[in-house]
């Protein structure tokens, strides 16, 4: 009985395809031309007259996983022909500081945001399930199940205004994709977050694009035929398949198929699988989209001064406030760092920097991020007794 294949993929994705005495990568080659140079050897010998075979192990426990390691070819001729000096607790040991060296390099998930300022792809079932594991929910009364998104047409921004909510409301618990380093299955199940990473279309046709959307094909595992987009990190190619029925717009699908071959895109995704071999990582994207413009460290325009604090007093009109008397119930926290809103002196309803978007932010937040004060730019709220009062960016008057 021989290692089965089953097996020496577990090997492998234990010791992240690296050799367990000098951590070396056991993949080369380029593209679909690698191949890989490690070997899978026995710590207790396969048989009795090999080195360490002296073991009252069976034939099968011998082609365990438990019973062996993975080296280059150098250290597994080393090993067998020094077996006195590599004895079979001191091959263990190796194995075992192996593996925790690999999940002490491991990244950790840290709590995080998309940083995505347009939705291109929004895999609904997905992303509703992660949002349900945190007890968060979102609005999809407008959305038909089994039905694609771009079929929704005028309702489609309902569904992506409930996605902006609530991708706000919650964090992931997320591996960066710029941290990895290692590799090995302790990653499959996690979420992996891109920001501004640039990936490759592939298999991604939209001269017909009703009857795509309408009649998908199942994926097949095959990428010669599979659509998909993909960038390379390490030398691990990551693989993310993409489903029609959840692109978003028109104009997200020929981002999907650029003329330049490739998009720049942000988002979360779940790593699926690991292929060592290969050097395939696959994840299932949970939603994608174009990057949030890099935040700028002060906004620099007639409301700010780049070398003085930011001083929020200077935007108050109390005279004009308690002529208005405008009020905001407000929200619970700030949409951009979810600061608790009841012990702060302010609260400001404004664009963020550089995007159309408008947002509930602290004072912390609006320093670095917020648009400014004024009508159609932001307004600015004091915390009274009676609640939040517009104190800076009023209507006109005409308006009132």
């Amino acid at each position: 009985m021989s290692v089965t294949q089953k097996t020496q993929n577990m090997v492998w994705g234990l010791c992240a395809a690296r050799c367990c005495i000098c951590k070396e990568p056991l993949i080369s080659g380029k593209e679909s031309k690698k191949f890989h140079i490690g070997e899978i050897a026995h710590i207790v010998g396969e048989k009795t007259s090999a080195a360490r075979g002296n073991s009252h192990l069976t034939k099968e426990e011998r082609n365990n996983e438990s019973n062996l390691i993975l080296l280059c070819a150098n250290h597994h001729t080393l090993i067998d022909r020094n077996p006195d000096e590599y004895p079979i607790e001191k091959l263990l040991k190796i194995k075992n500081d192996h593996i925790q060296w690999i999940n002490n390099n491991l990244p950790q998930c840290i709590s995080c945001k998309s940083n995505i300022s347009q939705f291109t792809y929004i895999n609904i079932p997905r992303l509703t399930e992660q949002s349900y594991r945190q007890g968060a929910s979102v609005d999809l009364s407008c959305y038909k199940e089994n039905k694609s998104l771009h079929s929704l047409k005028w309702e489609l921004n309902k569904v992506m205004s409930a996605f902006d909510l609530l991708l706000k409301r919650i964090n992931f618990d997320a591996i960066s994709s710029n941290k990895l380093k290692v590799f090995n299955d302790n990653l499959i199940g996690n979420i992996i977050s891109f920001e501004r990473v640039r990936f490759r279309t592939r298999n991604i046709h939209v001269s017909n694009l009703d009857n795509i959307i309408d009649n998908p094909t199942p994926f097949s595992g095959d990428l010669q035929k599979d659509p998909h987009i993909y960038t390379s990190i390490e030398n691990f190619k990551f693989i993310l398949n993409i489903d029609f029925r959840w692109i978003t717009t028109t104009t997200a699908f020929c981002l999907f198929r650029p003329s330049g071959g490739s998009s720049l895109f942000s988002g979360l995704g779940t790593i699926t699988n690991i292929n060592y071999i290969k050097q395939i990582v696959t994840i299932t994207p949970l939603v994608l989209g174009i990057p949030a413009p890099k935040a700028e460290s002060i906004y620099t325009n007639h409301l700010f001064n780049v070398n003085q604090s930011l001083n929020m007093e200077k935007f108050i009109d109390m005279e004009t406030a308690k002529k208005r008397n405008i009020y905001d119930s407000g929200p619970e926290c700030c949409d951009l760092c979810h600061k608790i809103f009841k012990n702060e002196k302010y609260l400001i309803d404004c664009q963020i920097k550089n995007i159309s978007t408008w947002a509930y932010m602290c004072e912390e937040c609006f320093s670095s991020k917020g648009k400014g004060i004024g009508w159609g730019t932001g307004q600015l709220y004091m915390n009274t007794k009676d609640g939040w009062l517009l104190v800076g960016g009023f209507p006109p008057e005409e308006d009132y």
